[in-house]
């Protein structure tokens, strides 16, 4: 079947035309003399396109259209008039109908007009289907799962989305906060706004304050003009605040006043300015045991923790790597013009026992590394092994020794191989930070330099 046709209305002076026009056409064809029983045959039956005769003196042509695009917006509506009812015909048009038709007219151009509106009604409906899709797509922000928990998580951002509840966003290093934080945004009635993300922990103590809250003319030596921080950008949209754990104490307590009170001051000025902000934030450290050490306060924290979003490491869904690998190589292969089809079983199963402290950005970065370096259409196991290099904090699994070394060589070499690891962990961890890699180690900042440089890292390789 091509299609279900309805006719309404339709008179003895055009009812043979339009049998002509539909013979042989596969068509599924009613026909109605009343609003009512028209009604009653939509709901029965999903018709494609409505013919509708305004000339006819047994109804209300006007008043059938518009009662049918009300009652089924997906029907194609096509009315006829004659030339006294044209002025009609274009009104319907503007407002329910989708064409029309003046008599008087062949079995030809009614039957061109029925084809045309069935072929636009397909296209109007794909363009819903794949519009939805990418709405989809978008309102996850390409966050691909098929784990339990992540696919809790999903559920949980349809809940959380639609309240302007803040949310505390809790992963390591690379897990994709911010993605979260992006499909709440996405899905919430701030949408059609900004959604303005700010590193807490890549800026100086000193510029925090000016980077959230702006500044006015003068407020400081350097500040030859006012200045719009973070929360004005973010008016009736979100503010997304990763690595919050960094901000200073002082911040803080201008930070939950804003929070509680939505209204703020720029640095050096007077003026209260109000913002509706709703703030997500993330951290990928333990904050409560940054608040049970008096390093973050703990009624900012419980303000900012009303929803609570734990996000787990990719070592711990690892059901995941195969379908997130698959993703970035058709992202990499697409955007580097790599003729590359698929990474092989081998290549999945070395991913597969890889811990990832990077999590998903380091396999986003090892992907993109091996998509540029290979050569074959297909992914090996050989291509990725760089994943053995100690840097890459791969779980010790070994030393190479001799027999001719001495128990104090073997002993060094254990130490310094699990002192390297130890030390990129961290920093991949913290993101290159030395001021977090220094604390959680219990070190001094200068400590933590000096055995880089031993070892030949930088910070700069793990920003």
């Amino acid at each position: 079947m091509n299609g279900r046709i309805l006719f309404l209305g339709i008179g003895e002076d055009t009812y043979e035309t339009l049998n002509e026009a539909v013979k042989g056409k596969l068509y599924e064809v009613h026909y109605a003399s009343e609003l009512k029983k028209t009604i009653d045959t939509l709901h029965s039956a999903l018709f494609n396109v409505a013919v509708v005769d305004i000339t006819s003196p047994d109804i209300n042509g006007l008043l059938c259209t518009q009662r049918i695009k009300d009652l089924f917006p997906d029907i194609f509506i096509v009315v006829l008039t004659d030339q006294n009812g044209v002025v009609e015909a274009v009104y319907a048009l503007r407002n329910w109908a989708n064409d029309y038709l003046v008599k008087p007219f062949n079995a030809k151009e009614i039957a061109a007009v029925i084809e045309k509106n069935l072929s636009l009604r397909k296209m109007y409906l794909e363009n819903i289907r794949l519009k939805k899709e990418i709405s989809e797509i978008y309102k996850y922000d390409n966050i691909l799962t098929q784990d339990p928990r992540m696919l809790e998580i999903l559920e949980m951002i349809s809940l959380v989305a639609e309240t302007d509840s803040p949310v505390l966003i809790e992963g390591e290093t690379g897990t994709g906060k911010e993605l979260i934080a992006r499909a709440i945004h996405q899905k919430s009635p701030r949408r059609n706004n900004e959604i303005v993300a700010i590193n807490c922990g890549a800026l100086p103590e000193t510029l925090i304050e000016d980077e959230l809250f702006g500044h006015e003319k003068g407020a400081f030596t350097g500040a030859i003009q006012q200045r719009i921080g973070k929360f004005e950008f973010a008016d009736n949209g979100t503010l997304f605040l990763d690595e919050v754990e960094s901000i200073s104490i002082q911040t803080q307590v201008k930070l939950l006043r804003v929070i509680e009170e939505n209204e703020f001051q720029r640095v050096g000025g007077n003026e209260t300015i109000r913002a509706d902000v709703r703030i997500i934030a993330a951290s990928n450290v333990d904050i409560v045991q940054a608040v049970e050490s008096r390093k973050f306060r703990e009624d900012l924290y419980y303000r900012l923790n009303v929803v609570n979003i734990k996000v787990p490491p990719l070592r711990e869904r690892k059901g995941d790597i195969p379908l997130l690998a698959q993703n970035f190589l058709r992202k990499f292969r697409k955007k580097l013009h790599k003729d590359i089809q698929t990474i092989s079983e081998d290549a999945l199963s070395v991913l597969m026992g890889y811990h990832w402290p990077g999590n998903v950005r380091e396999l986003a970065n090892v992907i993109e590394r091996t998509v540029i370096m290979a050569k074959d259409p297909i992914i090996t196991a050989d291509e990725i092994g760089f994943l053995v290099n100690p840097t890459s904090s791969r779980p010790h699994n070994g030393f190479n020794f001799t027999m001719s070394e001495s128990l104090h060589e073997v002993r060094k070499k254990v130490v310094e191989t699990v002192e390297k690891e130890y030390l990129a962990m961290l920093l991949k961890r913290f993101n290159g930070s030395i001021k977090l890699v220094a604390e959680h180690s219990g070190m001094t900042p200068r400590g933590i330099y000096k055995m880089m440089k031993k070892h030949g890292l930088t910070k700069y390789d793990f920003k």
